[in-house]
């Protein structure tokens, strides 16, 4: 596999199959093509565009290409990928597969999450997280203050209080 960042701001990877007849093989070589880029594209922080599949035939090159009208998240490669191999019509053992994803940007800045949603050991990451909060922290539950006063007597003059009582 070879990969290049060229000047119109594209990424591609490219391996060498070898006469390749199945479908199946086809689309289990672009997997792994996909899977590159993707590592290529999180490395950098890019989002892209357009992506484009050639699978080089002894009778020519056959291409395909998909263009967006948003730039994409690396995770929705694979996804696109599989749709646009579909698409392509090879009439002769492929030799050589390119597949590039173009119109490159950098990824917009996001909300990151306090733990993996795969995580096993999730639960107990998250009590622990809590632990060292309280420790640092004191919180103290809202039901354990004592209302006031002049809280106990604004509630029977002020219709949206809720009446609290007598205490």
């Amino acid at each position: 596999m070879q990969t290049g960042l060229s000047p119109e701001q594209s990424l591609s990877v490219r391996a060498s199959l070898g006469g390749i007849v199945e479908r199946q093989a086809l689309v289990s070589a672009c997997r792994e093509l996909a899977a590159s880029l993707v590592r290529e594209l999180e490395d950098g922080g890019l989002v892209y565009r357009e992506i484009f599949v050639a699978a080089e035939t002894e009778e020519g090159t056959v291409s395909v290409a998909g263009r967006f009208a948003r730039r994409q998240a690396p995770a929705n490669l694979h996804l696109h990928l599989e749709r646009l191999v579909s698409r392509l019509c090879v009439p002769a053992p492929v030799e050589e597969i390119t597949v590039a994803a173009a119109g490159l940007a950098r990824a917009a800045a996001e909300q990151l999450t306090l733990f993996d949603g795969t995580d096993p050991l999730r639960e107990s990451r998250l009590q622990r997280v809590c632990e060292e909060v309280s420790r640092k922290y004191a919180l103290v539950r809202a039901a354990a203050v004592e209302v006031d006063r002049r809280e106990r007597m604004l509630s029977f003059y002020d219709p949206f209080r809720t009446r609290l009582g007598a205490r």
